[in-house]
Parts: structure tokens; sequence; C-alpha cells
């Protein structure tokens, strides 16, 4: 089977799983015992996942949500839900506030270059790239 038709089988079965749960938050480790062929436990002592392949499928559905109808949405422990429209909303804000803080570290970097107004970072870095550091 194919990478992509794979991530989507497997992306049916874990929104299927969570549909079901009935908006609880779901451990990866109640994923993995309920689906061992498919999402497997790690048994590495140092690991600090024990399924990094939830988090490609999650991503996958998330990426795809036109076919999927619905998102995945995880909290600090890890654990997924299929979120209501509150905790979507609620999710969308934070994700804007983090974009939002992101940007304004890029502002700041310009800033300190002395390039606002003057050029883009983006044509900053074609310069670098194109002429070296000097």
């Amino acid at each position: 089977m194919r990478c992509e038709e794979k991530l989507k089988q497997d992306g049916e079965l874990l929104v299927e799983f969570l549909n079901k749960k009935s908006n609880e938050w779901t451990s990866k480790e109640e994923i993995c015992q309920t689906f061992p062929d498919v999402f497997v436990a790690t048994v590495e002592p140092h690991s600090h996942d024990i399924c990094t392949y939830i988090w490609t499928v999650k991503d996958y559905v998330n990426k795809n949500i036109d076919v999927y109808k619905y998102c995945i949405i995880s909290n600090s422990k890890g654990e997924l839900k299929i979120p209501s429209k509150p905790e979507l909303i609620r999710e969308i804000k934070r994700k804007e506030i983090n974009a939002s803080k992101s940007w304004k570290r890029v502002w700041t970097l310009k800033k300190s270059l002395g390039l606002i107004g003057q050029i883009t970072l983006e044509d900053y870095v074609v310069e670098v790239v194109k002429n070296g550091c000097n």
C-alpha cells in the first residue's frame, strides 16, 4: 500500500475512533492499545513520545479537513480529540496568537538588522546567499 493511501486509511480509522469517544480527550496509549497493528507503541526507555506516527496521522487529517470533515486537536499531555465548536474557536484563537508572536519575532529581527522600509527579510536572505556574508 502506498504511503498516501495508508495515511488516508489510518486517518479515517483515527477520526472514527475519536468521534466515538464523544468529545473526550484520548491518550496515545489508549489509541496504541486499541489499534496495535496501526499505531505501534515504542518500547524505547528514553523515547519522549509513545507513538510519533499518531502525530503524522493527526497532521494528515488536519491538512485534509475537506476530506475528513473534522480536525483533531491535542492538549499539553498529548491527548487527542475531535473538538466541539467552542473548543475549535479557542484553538483557532490560540494558534492566531502564536502566529502573531512569531510574526513579531520576525519583525524584531528585521528591525535589529535596520531593514524596515529598506528591504524585505526575504530579499536580504537572497542577497546573503548570492553574495555571501561580507
